[in-house]
């Protein structure tokens, strides 16, 4: 400890006995300096410490996900699956497909299993990859943001 703070902490262990001492409670001079000295230690510390806290180099967090014409499937799938590109789930391509089936149920009268060829001319090449193929991760944020996209153009 510095000089200073070591002056400190006797002073207040001075004030503490001497004010003891006028009141006629008979003071335990050392226990009552163990407390000051104790107290002086957790308050220099913590003082210390919070001094030394740095920045710790971590990104800052993404930002909000970009906003969407509106579709209540697109906001929710933004927003649940930010990110999920990368855990090796196939519930994001699951969604995926359930959302390009109802994009083109709703917008174009299509069925895709019933009407394939008329599917096929409305959806892009990215789209068919995702329906024709087997359940797979996406490979990364840029593919699931294309994806997601292309969807929202149907």
């Amino acid at each position: 400890m510095k000089l200073t703070r070591l002056l400190v902490a006797a002073f207040i262990w001075l004030v503490l006995c001497a004010s003891l001492w006028a009141t006629d409670s008979r003071p335990a001079v050392v226990a009552l300096a163990a407390v000051v000295a104790v107290s002086t230690t957790l308050v220099v510390l913590t003082a210390d410490m919070a001094r030394n806290i740095g920045d710790t180099g971590w990104p800052p967090p993404r930002q909000s996900v970009q906003q969407d014409d509106g579709d209540p499937w697109i906001t929710q799938l933004r927003y649940q699956m930010a990110g999920a590109g990368q855990t090796g789930s196939t519930e994001l391509h699951e969604r995926l497909v359930s959302l390009v089936d109802d994009r083109l149920r709703i917008h174009h009268h299509i069925d895709r299993l019933e009407q394939p060829a008329a599917a096929n001319r409305v959806l892009s090449p990215t789209l068919r990859d995702l329906l024709t193929g087997p359940p797979r991760r996406l490979s990364s944020g840029r593919t699931l943001q294309r994806t997601i996209t292309e969807i929202e153009a149907l």
